[in-house]
């Protein structure tokens, strides 16, 4: 099976809200696929056949999309299969970069893969004027020019928000939440609640998804790699806290992840 994968940086001030823009082609790829919590929603258009998630203890069809749906942020792992061909375009939003464009709580898809039905008729439109995948400034443009079309101002992520998810999504280190949600300025359960409903989930869990990106990156990126190793870079984890962590996000062991894994760290085979 050939497969391409491109990332197409969006223009500023778009990469505020939106992390780029991606496009996936494949040849007949039916392989079931487990992805990994990554942080983020993404905004998914389909230019090839049906596309279905599976019930992760099943492994049977849970869902069927065929031309454009939403991933919302998501806890744990999403079991995907393509029927035929993937031609897929994916709009991925940054931490609280949705909720301009959305216009609701997106904590209401947190957890789900759903159609993006109160989007239907301007998606179908934006579907349409894309015809060729291969031209990739093309579809640049014309998605940036669908979304200054959305963004008008009128639904705007609270900069307190938009400043601790940013801090949660790109630190190098581990940080205090309490301390980022104290230099808020709002009370702790205010902001809680400003938080999920404008990124998705809490900030501590978004932390716990983002230590494990920093995980599988590492684990990606060093040869030779140990798990022991992780043990003395983070040291806020033990070995139970970091098997019971991992466990929960991806569904799987450690060495189980090693043995799944595909060139992309968040996608794993099912075999």
């Amino acid at each position: 099976m050939k497969t391409e994968f491109h990332i197409l940086p969006v223009s500023p001030p778009l990469n505020q809200w939106i992390q780029f823009v991606w496009i996936s082609k494949g040849e007949n790829d039916t392989t079931k696929s487990k992805i990994l919590p990554n942080g983020v929603i993404e905004l998914i258009l389909n230019f090839g056949n049906k596309q279905k998630t599976l019930d992760k203890d099943t492994l049977l069809t849970d869902k069927y999309f065929k031309n454009y749906w939403v991933a919302g942020l998501q806890n744990h792992p999403i079991i995907i299969q393509s029927l035929t061909d993937t031609n897929l375009i994916g709009i991925r939003f940054l931490p609280g970069g949705a909720y301009p464009f959305f216009k609701f709580p997106v904590n209401k898809i947190s957890d789900v893969v759903v159609e993006a039905d109160w989007m239907k008729k301007e998606l179908k439109a934006l579907r349409n004027s894309i015809s060729d995948l291969s031209d990739h400034t093309g579809i640049r443009h014309t998605i940036e020019k669908y979304l200054w079309t959305k963004f008008d101002g009128s639904c705007l992520t609270n900069e307190s928000v938009m400043y601790v998810a940013n801090k949660i999504f790109f630190a190098e280190e581990d940080i205090s939440i309490s301390e980022l949600v104290r230099k808020a300025g709002y009370s702790h359960k205010h902001f809680l609640s400003l938080f999920k409903s404008q990124v998705g989930t809490s900030p501590k869990n978004l932390q716990r998804i983002m230590r494990l990106q920093k995980v599988i990156r590492i684990a990606k990126e060093k040869p030779n790699f140990k798990w022991t190793d992780i043990l003395y870079q983070f040291p806020f984890y033990d070995a139970a806290h970091f098997a019971h962590d991992f466990k929960e996000l991806t569904g799987m062991t450690p060495d189980l992840y090693l043995s799944l894994r595909t060139f992309d760290e968040n996608h794993c085979l099912i075999r």
